[in-house]
């Protein structure tokens, strides 16, 4: 049955901003006919809808997520939704997944589409400067290639995780905004307590780093966790990578706790419209 939710709930998604990625795609294709007849104009011209159209689709995912949640948890079809003969909690899970894996998908799209237009307006140019930093000698002096592949993992999981937990911050500002009293600000209601959820979860993670600043140590031999100073000194003398975790963690940390408390007032004290 979860599966069923999740099957739904994607497709409810792809249709509502299947439009902005198909703007996306015209624009590219138009970028890519420009480039071959050196049309200086139109390379210009499609470039600038092909940004607008990656930046529309993470504001129109997040505009879809909260109608999505708002009309089929909330509002009109919400007695419909938890009459199905499953647990609150694979409700609110396959929300939250579904919802996690657009804004992704969009997220992946925007900064996917900021390198590409690097390149294409940089041309040969911008690549071969790239190329020629991370080959040069100063810059393998500082840190090593596998010690960078483990470097690019470890952030491509943190952004992961930050797009997760994020997401469950704004599925617990929308669930707010349809608790009493906090019901009266309507949708605007689920803006600010999304934002301010996030806000939280952010200086949560800020201030348990100032108690407890725990961090990963990357060498090309292993990982290893490290908390003081001079431990982490000491790998950056033999040119490894030192990246902060706690920030990271306390957020999962508090995402988990928002979606037991997400399913508690869905339960106790849910205002469906």
């Amino acid at each position: 049955m979860l599966g069923k939710l999740i099957k739904n709930d994607l497709k409810f998604g792809a249709h509502s901003v299947s439009l902005v990625y198909l703007t996306a795609l015209i624009a590219s294709a138009v970028m890519g006919i420009s480039l071959l007849a050196d049309l200086e104009t139109v390379k210009y011209i499609s470039s600038v809808v092909f940004i607008i159209a990656a930046f529309a689709i993470v504001i129109v995912t997040v505009i879809t997520i909260i109608i999505s949640i708002q009309k089929t948890m909330y509002g009109s079809q919400g007695y419909l939704t938890h009459t199905l003969p499953v647990k609150t909690s694979a409700l609110v899970f396959s929300k939250w997944f579904t919802s996690f894996l657009w804004v992704f998908i969009s997220q992946l799209f925007f900064y996917a589409s900021i390198v590409f237009m690097y390149f294409y307006v940089s041309g040969e140019d911008g690549f071969q400067m790239i190329k020629s930093i991370l080959l040069s000698g100063e810059f393998s002096m500082l840190i090593s290639e596998a010690v960078l592949k483990k470097v690019a993992i470890l952030e491509a999981s943190r952004l992961i995780i930050q797009v997760a937990t994020i997401t469950m911050y704004v599925l617990f500002g929308i669930t707010l905004s349809n608790v009493r009293p906090f019901h009266v600000l309507g949708n605007l209601g689920a803006v600010i307590y999304s934002f301010i959820t996030i806000l939280a979860g952010h200086y949560l993670g800020k201030g348990a780093a100032k108690l407890a600043d725990i961090a990963l140590a990357l060498t090309p031999d292993k990982v290893s966790v490290v908390v003081t100073e001079a431990a982490k000194d000491a790998i950056l003398d033999i040119n490894g990578a030192i990246r902060p975790v706690t920030a990271t963690f306390t957020g999962v940390v508090f995402a988990v706790i928002l979606y037991f408390i997400i399913i508690m007032l869905i339960e106790k004290k849910i205002n469906i419209k």
